[in-house]
């Protein structure tokens, strides 16, 4: 880019020399004559004549033509464009023009004028063209601005006059400047309405917003001529992919001309290089293939040179096409070359027009490389025909409609006879089409078509077409026209074959497919025998893994000794004595699945295993079972793996709960995601063949929507199934019990469970599918349960001799109770333990039903000490007894109330017994949170009536109520003691309790020891606790502080480390008086008396 200022000038409009002044705006007068077709919104006037011949960008003219949008233009096909672009004029047929406001203006006010005027006489006359109180934009309310365009006779200077109107401008957006003609367009942008204003030839300013002062005149005029004019209008006349031809003109000078050229963006003068003409055109050589390249011509004259040109451009063809030999095949499986373009080509024998855009072809998967919009959308299924993976695409979706497409394929036909054309089309909507011509003359001119295909439903469809050329530079045209629609065009498999040699088979088919074989046939290629190659998908004819059948007469083979549920490809070559054909193919099939087994009676399925990989990944729930279609939302599987057969959402549409019977899993049809009218079906293989009917039951779930599920029977192993036994739709609850009475004897049953879909909001479950030839009870429940018992009941069954009920439980033996009807009584369960219970119905020997479960959980058993007379009596010898209150009750203890000494209303006590000892006084002393209560009862019995002696409760729930002294006992006497939680709903677990003696002992007489407290009496400071030469084995002691009336103040648990202990105590808040300490060392209790001042 480069900015030109006043007094500089280079040839063509773009070397107009520009120059800024200010002088006075003068209207022309009322009575010059009025363009009235100018007045209005986006008008352009008839030929205006401007009085004498002007000459701009070197060619004179004698009219112009005025837009209301602020421009005149020398081109009698002018438009009133409002498109302001410099650069390209707006098209072609506005060039060349001058544009003092270009923008979208309007002279529809009523004080609006559009003039003209010659004035002067010759050779000096000027022609001026006034847009008088004009509209910036159009539907401004007010005159904004007026202006005039000036052309000079003989200078051929071009002025632009300026007076704002005071109107407000509106949404402006404006172009100033001048342009002329030619490749590319020479122009001059103004880029501002400054007093001095750069002026570019190289970047057009369109977005001019401000209005030139009043009486501001912008001034062009062209340069001093020259004797050495400078070449204008350079262009291509044609490329090859190594030369160019390229032209200029110019206006006198009568030189020789220099060009010099290179790659795109090189340095004109002292880069690229140089040939020289002494006409206006000239070939440059030794170019590169698809190379852009840049050159510019300069005119060399007697004794001087012109300015250089204006740079020229063009692009070398593509590397030179190769005509192919036959026979010829392409599959598009390869990744295709960069000849022209990106990826453009699947070799060089075949070449793509246009090079990019949506309406250039491109390997199916590669649309990017072409720059299509949404290269992924339009697609075709399959990607590929005869089982490739690939194809060649038109992206038809998405080309505007009518746009072409070519793909060329050059083919050297020069052999003698008639050659054939076969390749596979799909297009399924739509009214896009391919068609087919021929060239003979290397693609410079093509025949009428030989084919036009439009759009069918369906796959790849295979065609051929006689091809009767012999010219060795054949170009075959496969020419696609877009329609904007639906789906894209795919082309595979093309093969040219001369008729004279042994063709390959075409028409690929397979007729019939079981799990070890496959028929397979082909469209008869001529009298020579066929040789069938097959193996696994992948595999290379001849190579490892192939297989071979030859000497084949027919046009069919059956292939046999295959593998079950395996992907296999065949070619078929036709063997003509001394020569064979190419391959044609691959074709492909997939053996069937390994052979169903038929179930024997009694059948029971109730989809809690992983299921088995027979077909797919895990498609059945045993090889009783076959599932159809394979894969997809309307494919079953057990609820819980939906990812397995590539369901969409497969977690959404669940229904609850996802088994029946209280079971976990269950079979499922995705009904929520799949299409509405797809079908799934998952069939039973049973046998029937023993004599009597049976029972088919299973359980079924569909709580909305229009989804079905109904149920038929095959008696010749699933060649042909009856009408519908049973229909199910929707019903809201959970899963509902289904009974059929099933009279067919034969031994190749199938039972088919097809479902229906209705893109809804819920799926269909299946679960507990049982055949048996005595029918299953129903509504099984379990009440009454217990820590060790519970209750069966059921609904009986006609003919049933008695019902087995069996509890298994998640760990340990399980419970078998029989009887003859319901309910049933399970008794020595286990406790707190999860059960599955299943009722079996029999009906004779050897005959009994599918097992009807339900699922629940034991109670808690009750402890043994739950009530005073099962009470656990504690050692006499101060041994800590470790127990439990889990699963105790509230007692109703005769001759006593709740609570005791602490807010349990209903305390879940546990029991204990002593006989009181005649050697001194004694503590009882528990540890362990659920021990939060205890209280002493003397009573004659176990059966009461009890009576409270003493009662000692923590301070809280969740903490231990700590050591409690005795009052004085008879000796030889039984007494009670309960134990209990601080409040009624407190946890229950496990605790100590112990009987221990009291030392009532002063300071040193703790056995091997001695406990004391200082100072005392207090009156200030801490009390301080000191223990020394405690028992081995005794790691913290439990510290009472009791008040005068035996109450507990205080009551902490100190650790000991080593025997011994020293802790102050906090006494600073409690009352003055005397007080007791107890404190309990292993099996002694200590006390002390403390008396605070």
């Amino acid at each position: 880019m480069f900015a030109l200022s006043a007094g500089q000038a280079r040839a063509q409009a773009d070397a107009y020399q520009f120059a800024a002044t200010t002088g006075t705006y003068a209207p022309l007068p009322g009575t010059a004559p009025v363009a009235t077709a100018v007045q209005d919104d986006d008008a352009i006037s008839d030929a205006l004549p401007i009085g004498f011949p002007f000459s701009f960008d070197g060619v004179p003219y004698t009219n112009v033509y005025a837009s209301s949008n602020g421009f005149l233009s020398f081109n009698s096909s002018a438009t009133s464009s409002l498109t302001n672009n410099l650069t390209t004029g707006s098209g072609a047929t506005q060039l060349p023009l001058v544009a003092p406001l270009w923008d979208d203006l309007g002279g529809e006010l009523p004080n609006s004028a559009a003039r003209y005027q010659t004035s002067g006489t010759a050779p000096n006359r000027v022609f001026t063209f006034e847009w008088q109180n004009w509209s910036w934009n159009y539907n401004a309310t007010a005159a904004v601005v007026s202006f005039q365009v000036k052309l000079y006779e003989t200078s051929n200077r071009i002025e632009f006059v300026y007076r704002p109107e005071g109107g407000a401008v509106n949404s402006p957006s404006a172009s100033i400047g001048i342009a002329g003609t030619g490749t590319p367009i020479p122009f001059l942008s103004l880029g501002n309405t400054s007093a001095s204003p750069t002026v570019s030839s190289t970047t057009e300013t369109n977005t001019i917003s401000t209005l030139p002062a009043a009486g501001q005149i912008y001034a062009f005029t062209p340069p001093p001529a020259t004797g050495c004019p400078t070449p204008r209008n350079l262009a291509v006349t044609s490329t090859t992919a190594t030369s160019a031809l390229v032209t200029w003109s110019v206006t006198g000078g009568g030189g020789t001309f220099s060009i010099n050229y290179g790659p795109t963006g090189f340095t004109p003068g002292t880069g690229g290089q140089t040939i020289t003409s002494t006409s206006t055109s000239v070939t440059i050589p030794g170019l590169s293939p698809s190379t852009n390249y840049q050159f510019y011509v300069t005119q060399l004259c007697s004794g001087s040179s012109s300015n250089r040109s204006n740079v020229g451009a063009f692009r070398t063809e593509c590397v030179t096409p190769l005509y192919a030999t036959l026979p010829f095949s392409e599959t598009f499986e390869g990744t295709w070359l960069d000849r022209c373009a990106t990826r453009d080509v699947p070799s060089n024998n075949w070449r793509n027009s246009p090079l990019t855009g949506n309406n250039s072809w491109r390997r199916e998967d590669d649309g990017a490389a072409a720059n299509w919009g949404s290269p992924t959308s339009y697609a075709y299924t399959p990607t590929g025909s005869q089982s490739s993976a690939h194809s060649a695409r038109f992206h038809s979706g998405s080309a505007s409609s009518g746009l072409i497409g070519t793909l060329d394929l050059f083919a050297n036909l020069s052999g003698a006879g008639n050659k054939r054309l076969s390749f596979d089309f799909i297009n399924t909507t739509g009214s896009d089409s391919l068609t087919v011509q021929v060239s003979t003359d290397g693609g410079l001119t093509f025949g009428p078509q030989l084919l036009r295909l439009g759009s069918a439903t369906g796959g790849f469809r295979s065609q051929n077409l006689t091809l009767t050329s012999t010219s060795a530079t054949t170009v075959i045209r496969f020419r696609a026209r877009a329609d904007f629609g639906t789906t894209d065009i795919g082309l595979d498999n093309v093969r040219l074959e001369s008729f004279s040699n042994c063709l390959s088979p075409l028409g690929l088919a397979v007729t019939s497919v079981t799990a070890t074989t496959a028929t397979v046939s082909w469209a008869s290629a001529g009298t020579g025998t066929y040789t069938v190659f097959y193996g696994p998908t992948g595999f290379t004819p001849g190579g490892a893994g192939s297989q071979t059948l030859s000497g084949i007469t027919g046009t069919s083979a059956t292939i046999q000794g295959l593998t079950a549920s395996t992907e296999y490809q065949f070619y078929v070559r036709q063997d003509c004595g001394g020569s064979s054909s190419a391959n044609g193919g691959p074709g492909a099939f997939r053996t069937d699945c390994v052979t169903p087994l038929y179930a024997t009676l009694p059948f029971s399925e109730t989809f809690e295993g992983t299921w088995l990989n027979r077909c797919a990944t895990r498609d059945v729930p045993s090889n009783n079972w076959r599932n159809s279609p394979l894969t997809g939302n309307n494919s079953w599987r057990r609820e819980d793996d939906g990812a397995a057969a590539n369901w969409g959402s497969p977690t959404s549409y669940a229904y609850t709960p996802t088994g029946s019977q209280s079971s976990a899993h269950s079979a499922r049809f995705h009904s929520g995601s799949a299409s509405s009218g797809l079908i799934g079906t998952m069939d039973l293989y049973v046998n029937l063949s023993g004599a009597g009917t049976r029972e088919l039951a299973f359980d079924y779930i569909n709580t909305t929507g229009s989804d079905s599920l109904t149920v038929q029977i095959s008696t010749d192993g699933g060649a042909t199934f009856g009408p519908q036994l049973l229909r199910l739709g929707s019903a809201t609850g959970g899963y509902r019990g289904q009974t059929l009475a099933l009279t067919s004897t034969s031994a190749t049953t199938v039972i088919r469970f097809r479902a229906r879909a209705d893109f809804g909001s819920t799926d269909i479950g299946l679960d507990n599918v049982s055949i048996s030839s005595c029918p299953r009870v129903s509504n099984v429940a379990v009440s009454n349960i217990t820590g060790t018992t519970a209750t069966v009941t059921f609904t009986p069954v006609t003919g049933s001799g008695g019902y087995t009920v069996v509890a298994t439980p998640t760990t340990g033996p399980a419970v078998t109770i029989s009887g003859s009807n319901s309910p049933i009584q399970l008794t020595g369960l286990q406790g707190l333990m999860q059960y599955t219970v299943g009722v079996v119905s029999s009906c004779g020997a050897g005959q009994s039903s599918a097992p009807v479960t339900a699922t629940f959980t034991t109670l808690l058993p009750p402890v043994s000490n739950d009530e005073p007379c099962t009470a656990t009596a504690l050692p006499a010898n101060g041994t800590a007894l470790t127990t439990s209150n889990l699963g105790a009750t509230a007692s109703a203890a005769n001759g006593y109330s709740n609570p005791g000494c602490a807010p349990a209303a209903n305390p879940k006590d546990v029991w204990f017994s002593f006989v009181a000892p005649g050697n001194g006084p004694r503590s009882l002393v528990v540890t362990g949170a659920p021990a939060g209560q205890v209280r002493l009862f003397s009573a004659t019995s176990c059966n009461g009536p009890f009576t409270q002696l003493a009662c000692q409760a923590s301070t809280g729930s969740g903490t231990a109520a700590g050591p409690m002294a005795l009052p004085s006992l008879t000796p030889s006497t039984t007494y009670y003691v309960s134990v209990s939680g601080y409040g009624s709903s407190d946890t229950q677990g496990a605790f100590t309790i112990a009987l221990t003696s009291t030392l009532s002992t002063g300071m040193g007489q703790l056995p091997g020891g001695e406990v004391s407290v200082f100072p005392t009496p207090h009156q200030s400071g801490p009390l301080t606790l000191r223990l020394r030469g405690a028992e081995a084995g005794v790691s913290a002691v439990q510290v009472q502080l009791l008040n005068a009336l035996g109450q507990q103040v205080m009551h902490q648990e100190l650790t000991v480390r080593g025997g011994a202990l020293e802790q102050a105590l906090p006494v600073q808040n409690l009352a003055k008086g005397f007080y007791t300490m107890r404190v309990q060392v292993g099996a002694h209790t200590v006390t002390r008396k403390v008396v605070l001042e």
